[in-house]
């Protein structure tokens, strides 16, 4: 905890370095997740941490690669791990990467003026961001490639983004799914009021839909293959379903209407702010929310700086920026904290 207190503070002390060019703010950016690749290059237990390292040794004792290339370790995974000499490598090497990518995604999307509240939601939502990003490296890849494809779903460049998702399976199967979603849902366009009305629709059917109809029902293949992995996890979401729905909604609500409403914001706004409302409306999804919170908390950050300094009603907006980071922070430090799996337990680096 301390070492996560210390590395927020570093960070964010950065932002109040005055920049006055585009080109030292790309650097700033470069140099405020510096820390937060040391934090993760160094780490010596994360989540599957072990399971990973027991894979290298695999991989590098002369375990046939096609064999180690199945449906837990994709092929640009497998690959990874054998052209790197040690598991070092691997960590540190996915870190670099994570990290590059997350700094130039804060550059392009976020206003320099307002990357301290960025980076204050950034750790608001640690235990959704890094920490599982250093848990699951493979996911935190295809995530992280996923940011750096916001242009080609922007501009609807079809071949770029099928290039990109055909890069993200190398390295995580739940790209087939989340890539196509990403690029069907988040038009540039304003948003009419049909859209409207259907983002409503799915809403109020998420929430009075048992998620277990939809496995039983429509998701059988999750169920035999995938569903027993992560049943603890969706037990506990269970017990706090009708708090999460209720923070779900209080969360999406404003933001939907905020996009329909507004007529004049840029192509990147409307793009951000509907990839936002994937990750809210994942609250809703109940079991069926295995990696879409995680595939989408990215874009609420620049979303909800953009709704931060576009605020026209003040006092109003500002309260809805303020229940987002309390509710976010209330997930972190009261769920995820007292979690057998919280990342507070389980993480630790040399600078622990």
């Amino acid at each position: 905890m301390k070492a996560y207190l210390i590395l927020f503070i570093i960070m964010l002390s950065i932002q109040f370095w005055k920049v006055e060019t585009q080109r030292s703010y790309l650097f700033r950016c470069f140099l405020t997740f510096f820390p937060l690749f040391l934090y993760g290059a160094f780490r010596t237990a994360c989540g599957d941490y072990e399971s990973y390292a027991v894979y290298f040794e695999g991989v590098h004792s002369g375990g046939d690669l096609f064999l180690m290339a199945n449906e837990r370790m994709e092929w640009g995974f497998a690959l990874l791990n054998y052209v790197l000499p040690s598991y070092r490598m691997v960590i540190v090497v996915t870190s670099l990467f994570v990290c590059l990518s997350f700094a130039y995604f804060f550059y392009k999307t976020v206003p320099s003026k307002y990357s301290w509240l960025a980076i204050t939601f950034l750790f608001l939502s640690a235990d959704k961001t890094f920490f599982f990003w250093f848990s699951g490296i493979r996911n935190a890849i295809a995530i992280s490639i996923l940011m750096l494809s916001v242009s080609f779903i922007r501009d609807r460049q079809y071949i770029m983004m099928a290039l990109m998702a055909a890069v993200a399976v190398l390295f995580h199967l739940s790209a087939i799914l989340f890539f196509p979603l990403a690029f069907i849902v988040a038009r540039s366009k304003k948003m009419e009021r049909t859209e409207f009305l259907i983002w409503l629709i799915v809403m109020i059917v998420l929430i009075s839909t048992p998620a277990t109809i939809f496995i039983e029902k429509l998701f059988p293949y999750v169920v035999d293959s995938q569903f027993e992995r992560y049943e603890t996890y969706l037990e506990e979401a269970h017990d706090a379903g009708l708090l999460v729905t209720i923070g779900g909604v209080l969360m999406a609500l404003p933001a939907l209407f905020y996009l329909y409403r507004n007529k004049d914001l840029s192509k990147d706004d409307y793009t951000i702010g509907r990839l936002a409302l994937m990750f809210m409306y994942s609250y809703f999804l109940g079991s069926l929310n295995i990696r879409t919170s995680q595939y989408f908390i990215p874009f609420v950050i620049p979303f909800i700086v953009t709704f931060f300094y576009r605020a026209k009603k003040k006092s109003i907006d500002m309260l809805y920026v303020v229940y987002c980071g309390i509710f976010l922070a209330y997930a972190l430090f009261v769920v995820s904290m007292n979690s057998v799996y919280s990342p507070f337990i389980m993480f630790r680096s040399l600078f622990n």
